[in-house]
């Protein structure tokens, strides 16, 4: 797994079986990226990847924490 966009409830639960993932968002756009911690700060996946408007949100942990997230993406 590498960098995904705007994943769903199943993609986000079946990638954090590798472990914990980083978060981050778009003001502008509304998109979401998620990635394996290991892989990159966040700094360098917005510098790599990422457009200059994202900014980091934080880490998933567990499958509750995955949970909480999206509710509070779908409230917005």
């Amino acid at each position: 797994m590498r960098l995904i966009r705007n994943p769903d409830q199943a993609e986000l639960l079946s990638a954090l079986k590798s472990g914990p993932l980083r978060v981050a968002e778009d003001c502008a756009s509304g998109d979401f990226w998620v990635w394996p911690a290991p892989l990159w700060t966040h700094a360098e996946a917005i510098r790599r990847f990422l457009p200059a408007t994202a900014d980091g949100a934080g880490y998933l942990h567990d499958r509750r924490e995955v949970m909480a997230y999206l509710k509070r993406r779908a409230g917005r």
